[in-house]
């Protein structure tokens, strides 16, 4: 029996009190296995999106090519055993894909980087190590010279996680490679290149039950490294980093207490000062904040996922604050669906575009 799974949802929204919606788009696939993950997307060169899942049924990457009104241009699988995937777009409007190789034996992994062009066509794929190393890959970024690939290796010897740097150029081949070790067993979920061009890389710090970010420039040299705890003993697990148009590092995620999670929201200087943080309550429980965006007034947008909201489901949520992180109003966008959101992106004209999944179109064929 074969599901019809969902591969994504696309929603753009305006960002009125009222959250109204613009267009949303369904994705579905034949999976015999159940659901595809989506994991990631990306605003392309031509104003459309690029999503990236893994197909449950190769095990490879899925990408789907839209117009910017969500309408699909192309849809590929490229094979492989990967898990998560980061995708950013490339100045030749193709698609540069990070995510992670895995050996079904050993279960080691390396991290991996595809290239696509624009009409889907792999252009290269290269693993950067080897299968006796545990290694993944947690986000991507396309550069002026290249592409940075940037993930969390296992050490050796302590079993900790240090950051992973693997600098290439435009064909893949390796420029420089670094790690970074501290005293956070540091997973990385995402990274973000600021105005004055270095690069903030965020991820949780396990060990410490904090956020750890890095700050480097584009040679790879360490600027500062910091971890970021609650004195209240409760656990800040960092999903998102962004900069503001003043090179402001903004972090969002969740907060972890005894019984359940809220949606947490940090604001840093570039240089790593701790300006203010915030927690965010309703009456929902096991909250997360997906992605953080600065609006054009100056203040916040959180895309977050509340897994209660007047009945036992996940819901996606938008939450607007002032550029202190006051709240000015929190929306559940489609209240009557469920869904689960992976993040959004902010749009020209001041809305979102948010990829998740939807609930309710989970049926079997």
């Amino acid at each position: 029996m074969k599901r019809l799974a969902l591969i994504g949802i696309i929603i753009a929204t305006s960002l009125t009190s009222a959250g109204q919606g613009v267009f949303d788009k369904i994705y579905t696939h034949q999976s015999s296995s159940g659901f595809d993950t989506p994991t990631r997307f990306t605003k392309s060169s031509d104003g459309g999106y690029g999503l990236a899942t893994l197909d449950d049924d190769t095990y490879g990457i899925s990408i789907i090519k839209t117009d910017s009104l969500g309408n699909i241009e192309w849809s590929k699988v490229y094979s492989g055993v990967y898990y998560g995937t980061s995708i950013a777009s490339t100045q030749d409007s193709g698609f540069i894909v990070a995510t992670t190789s895995y050996d079904t034996i050993t279960y080691n992994s390396v991290p991996v980087l595809l290239k696509v062009d624009n009409s889907g066509a792999l252009q290269w794929a290269f693993g950067y190590g080897d299968t006796s190393m545990y290694a993944n890959a947690g986000a991507v970024l396309h550069v002026s010279d290249g592409n940075l690939l940037i993930g969390y290796v296992q050490d050796s010897t302590t079993s900790f996680n240090s950051c992973l740097v693997i600098k290439t150029d435009n064909n893949g081949n390796v420029g420089w490679q670094k790690k970074y070790s501290g005293n956070a067993d540091i997973e990385v979920h995402h990274a973000v290149q600021m105005n004055n061009s270095n690069i903030v890389i965020g991820g949780i710090g396990w060990n410490q039950c904090g956020s750890t970010v890095l700050c480097i420039d584009t040679a790879g040299n360490l600027i500062w490294g910091r971890l970021y705890i609650d004195t209240t003993n409760c656990d800040i697990e960092l999903l998102h980093v962004n900069v503001t148009s003043g090179d402001d590092i903004i972090i969002t995620g969740r907060m972890t207490g005894n019984t359940t999670w809220d949606i947490f929201a940090m604001r840093l200087s570039s240089s790593g000062a701790f300006l203010w943080g915030k927690y965010y309550e309703n009456s929902w429980s096991d909250d997360e904040g997906y992605s953080i965006h600065e609006t054009n007034d100056g203040g916040l947008i959180i895309c977050a996922e509340p897994e209660s909201y007047n009945f036992n489901s996940s819901q996606t949520a938008l939450i607007k604050t002032d550029s202190a992180g006051v709240l000015d109003w929190m929306r559940i966008i489609q209240p009557d669906k469920e869904t689960f959101p992976f993040g959004g992106l902010m749009n020209p004209d001041g809305g979102m575009t948010i990829f998740g999944i939807d609930g309710d179109r989970k049926s079997v064929v």
